[in-house]
C-alpha cells in the first residue's frame, strides 16, 4: 500500500486552508467534502489521462468528454490548488514542475484507491460465502446431489453447509 508523504498532505492542506474563513469551516470541508470542494478521484484521472496522452484533445476522445469540459475540470482543480499545472503554450499538454510533482502523486492516490477496492473486495468476498441448506430427510434422496454438483460448479467460491433434519429442528437452524 502506498501513503502520500506528509509533507505533500501538509501542502494541499496549507494552500486549502487559506480559502477557509475559520478553523470550523476548514474541518468541516476536509471532513465533509475531501481536501478541496472541487478536486475528485474523477479529475485525477483526467490529469492522468491527459499527460498519459500528451494532449487534452487525444484525453478527452479516451475519457469520452468534451475538450472543452476536459480543460474547465482541470482549470478548477488548479485555482484550487492555486497552481498551474500545465503549460499551455502550443499544442501539447506540457507539464510544469508543479504539475510533474502532482502527476506522481496522482498516480500513487489513484494506485492508492485502486489498492483500497481491491482489500475491500477480498474482504467481501472471504466472509461467509456458505450456503445453509437445511433438507427434510426425505428430501435427501430425491437427486438432490447432481443438483449440488452443477450449482457448486457455477459456483466455486459458495461453501455448502447441508443439515437433514426433522421439520421443528429445521426451523431452529
Amino acid at each position: 500500500i502506498f501513503f502520500i508523504e506528509p509533507f505533500h498532505i501538509f501542502l494541499l492542506i496549507q494552500s486549502y486552508q487559506k480559502t477557509c474563513t475559520n478553523q470550523f469551516d476548514f474541518w468541516y470541508n476536509i471532513f465533509h467534502k475531501g481536501i478541496g470542494e472541487c478536486m475528485t478521484l474523477e479529475q485525477l484521472q483526467y490529469f492522468v489521462v491527459i499527460v498519459e496522452t500528451g494532449t487534452f484533445l487525444g484525453a478527452a476522445e479516451e475519457l469520452h468528454l468534451s475538450q472543452s469540459s476536459l480543460s474547465k475540470s482541470i482549470q478548477r482543480m488548479e485555482r484550487e490548488l492555486n497552481v498551474v499545472l500545465f503549460d499551455r503554450r502550443g499544442r501539447s499538454a506540457r507539464l510544469t514542475e508543479a504539475g510533474h510533482q502532482f502527476y506522481n502523486d496522482a498516480k500513487n492516490v489513484l494506485s492508492a484507491y485502486t489498492q483500497l477496492i481491491n482489500n475491500l473486495n477480498q474482504i467481501k468476498d472471504s466472509h461467509d460465502n456458505t450456503l445453509k441448506l437445511g433438507l427434510l430427510p426425505i428430501q435427501a434422496s430425491f437427486r438432490i446431489a447432481s443438483r449440488l454438483k452443477q450449482f457448486r460448479s457455477a459456483y466455486p467460491k459458495l461453501d455448502f453447509q447441508i443439515y437433514e433434519l426433522e421439520d421443528a429442528a429445521l426451523l431452529d437452524k
